[in-house]
């Protein structure tokens, strides 16, 4: 099983932390600041793609939401972890887990290593 993780969010600050952390606990990150970045990345490393973590707000044109559509039309079925700054507006058989920012980088290690 792959150890590749897919993280997106607009802010690179963020971006920059998760990739810090997750590396010194062995994964293999990848980023995209933006949904049709984070859907390039995908297609282009889909087989090795364990997990996705991606904020559902993203700046530009497609929300965190139309990432995870686009993921499920794939062959394709890495876990998916969504995050937001505002509480889980509703839940979809197509996430395995919601995280409410600000949350500790130590607790997205744990989520991600129980999926």
């Amino acid at each position: 099983m792959s150890n590749t993780i897919l993280i997106v969010d607009d802010e690179p600050l963020l971006l920059s932390v998760f990739r810090r952390h997750l590396a010194k606990q062995g994964y293999a990150v990848l980023t995209a600041v933006n949904g049709r970045e984070a859907i390039e990345m995908f297609n282009t490393h889909a087989p090795i793609i364990h997990t996705v973590v991606l904020d559902i707000h993203l700046s530009g044109d497609l929300s965190g939401w139309d990432v995870v559509e686009e993921i499920q039309r794939t062959d394709y079925h890495p876990k998916i972890v969504c995050m937001s700054g505002e509480p889980q507006p509703f839940t979809t058989p197509s996430v395995n887990a919601f995280l409410e920012k600000p949350f500790r980088v130590q607790h997205l290690i744990e989520l991600i290593q129980i999926l």
